[in-house]
């Protein structure tokens, strides 16, 4: 809990004024982007990039998508922007570890034994924590057969950050 950063959250209260799609705007993007989400298509597609010019709404689209995968209970997500502490790399992979738990209940307590077997593995690199939190887990899961075609996905959706190198870092 230490190393989240609650107010990245699509839908912290601590926002000023976020931004939001009209209603009716912006329609035909959503569309496509809830299409590409909950497609039962096998796909070797597992990133969606949105991108646009400043002011196109990129950061009002990421919050529709987010509050449509949120009612349908697939969703992780991270705002870096208009907040200083969390226009950082540092709280992405503990936000996406607590939502994955959140989200997967059966990763609760593999998560939990692996920050309690390493308490510092949330100062290593975001690859490790990832792997070691999320990645081995599910594919320990999958293994498993807890995922199965035609089950919906799990959703991750980054807004934007403004350091250059955290954006590099991110994308590899």
């Amino acid at each position: 809990m230490e190393a989240v950063s609650p107010n990245a959250f699509y839908d912290s209260d601590n926002r000023a004024d976020p931004p939001r799609c009209h209603e009716n705007t912006r329609v035909a993007v959503i569309t496509k982007i809830m299409d590409w989400v909950t497609s039962t298509i096998d796909t070797d597609t597992h990133v969606l990039w949105l991108y646009g010019p400043a002011g196109a709404g990129k950061t009002a689209i990421a919050r529709r998508v987010a509050e449509l995968c949120q009612a349908q209970g697939l969703l992780a997500s991270f705002f870096f922007r208009s907040d200083p502490k969390r226009n950082t790399m540092k709280p992405l992979a503990a936000n996406i570890v607590y939502c994955v738990a959140r989200s997967i209940p059966s990763t609760d307590e593999l998560i939990k034994i692996a920050i309690e077997a390493d308490p510092l593995i949330f100062t290593y690199s975001i690859e490790v924590q990832l792997t070691k939190l999320v990645l081995e887990h599910l594919r320990l899961l999958a293994d498993q057969g807890y995922f199965f075609p035609g089950k919906s996905p799990r959703v991750v959706v980054i807004d934007e950050c403004l350091d250059k190198g955290a954006q590099t870092n991110l994308i590899q």
